[in-house]
Order: structure tokens, then C-alpha cells, then sequence
């Protein structure tokens, strides 16, 4: 014996079909916003952790003070880098109620607290631009707050889904998903190309390299 069973929206909702698809697709956006930023941070997270060892060997200590400052520049730029992705800042939940990134997925972490955004990176701070100034050649990235933050807060604007994604939100997602290619862009440069300019340096003053990561490629990149 079977019964036909109708399912009658939530009379408080207020959303037509295509209002709840865009609210959706901006969930999804988002949640891939989230993938890429992890992806970026990994992969630099993986640098910082071989040049720090890299500058606990002996055939550092030994080498040239040319060779310990690019060392130092790469290492700062780096830790630049994870303090605009610091996974701890501002992180609840996800769009309804669900983790930010993969499902069952927890926020991304690494060994030890991560660093401090450096002096004057605040000239990025958040005003409804995308701010700061950065050196030539180089992504303008928002730097004042980590961008997990920032996907963290649009996800919880539409937690509710009984209104229409605000223009406002549609923006951020928007300016967010730029900032997120940027720092894609400057991980895979950071891992990439400045390593393997980093390991001539090396090379040639006797240290072992280290080794350059595979590319941190996002959907945010094709956006």
C-alpha cells in the first residue's frame, strides 16, 4: 500500500526558486573559496616548515650572509602569507550550519600558532575596497583581516536562507573570490619560482635546496 505525501514549503520562507538557487550557488562559491585558500596555506605552510630547517643546519650556518638573507626574505614573505589565511580568526560553521569546506571537514591547521600580521600590513585593512598598497608586480590582497574570517562571516549572513542573498554579500563573495585567486597566485609564485631562485642561490654556496611545491591551483583562479 502506497500514500502520495506533499511536501509544502515553510510558509516563513519567502524565496522564489531562483532566489534559493542563487542563495546556493553563492554557498558553493564560497565552500570552493574556502578549498583554495587551504590549498594556498598549505602549500606554504610546507615552505615555512623546510626553511626553518633549512636554517637549523649546519651547511647554513656555514654559508655566505647573501644566502642567509634571501633565506630570511622568503621566510618573512612567507609568514606574511599565513597570517592572511590564519584558519583560527573569526571561523564558525558554514553555510547552513555545515563546516566551511569539504563536509565532515574540520578548519585547516598547522603546527604551532600562526604569526603575527607584519607592521604595516593594516594598510590592506577592509573598507568595502579592496586596499592596501602592494609591491609592483605583486596581487593586491585585502591583509587586516585572514580571509577565512571573511568566507566565515558570508557564510553565516545566509545561514538563515529566508532572504534574498543581499547585494552587499554578493559583493564580498565576489571581492572575495578575487583576493582568493590573488593569494593563489602569490603561493604558487612564493613555492615556485622564488624557490627555485632561492635553490641557485643555495647551490652555489654549497646548502641543499629545498624543494618547490606543486602548483596550488583553485576554481577561484577560472572566476
Amino acid at each position: 500500500m502506497t500514500k502520495q505525501i506533499k511536501i509544502d514549503d515553510d510558509p516563513r520562507v519567502k524565496l522564489t526558486d531562483a532566489q534559493r538557487k542563487t542563495l546556493f550557488a553563492a554557498g558553493m562559491k564560497l565552500i570552493e573559496y574556502s578549498k583554495g585558500q587551504s590549498a594556498a596555506r598549505a602549500s606554504a605552510q610546507n615552505l615555512k616548515t623546510q626553511l626553518t630547517s633549512l636554517q637549523a643546519s649546519d651547511p647554513y650556518k656555514n654559508a655566505s650572509q647573501a644566502v642567509k638573507d634571501s633565506v630570511s626574505a622568503l621566510h618573512k614573505k612567507t609568514d606574511a602569507l599565513l597570517a592572511r589565511t590564519d584558519p583560527t580568526a573569526g571561523f564558525r560553521g558554514g553555510f547552513g550550519g555545515g563546516p566551511p569546506a569539504e563536509e565532515g571537514a574540520n578548519p585547516p591547521t598547522d603546527q604551532g600558532p600562526a604569526p603575527a600580521v607584519p607592521a604595516g600590513a593594516g594598510t590592506g585593512a577592509r573598507t568595502g575596497r579592496r586596499g592596501g598598497s602592494a609591491a609592483q608586480g605583486q596581487p593586491t590582497i585585502t591583509q587586516e583581516r585572514p580571509i577565512t574570517a571573511r568566507i566565515a562571516q558570508a557564510l553565516q549572513s545566509m545561514e538563515g536562507i529566508t532572504e534574498p542573498l543581499k547585494p552587499s554579500t554578493k559583493q564580498e563573495i565576489d571581492e572575495i573570490g578575487k583576493d582568493v585567486a590573488a593569494l593563489t597566485r602569490e603561493a604558487d609564485d612564493l613555492t615556485k619560482r622564488q624557490v627555485l631562485a632561492l635553490n641557485r642561490q643555495l647551490e652555489s654556496g654549497k646548502v641543499p635546496p629545498l624543494k618547490a611545491a606543486e602548483k596550488a591551483g583553485t576554481k577561484a583562479e577560472e572566476r
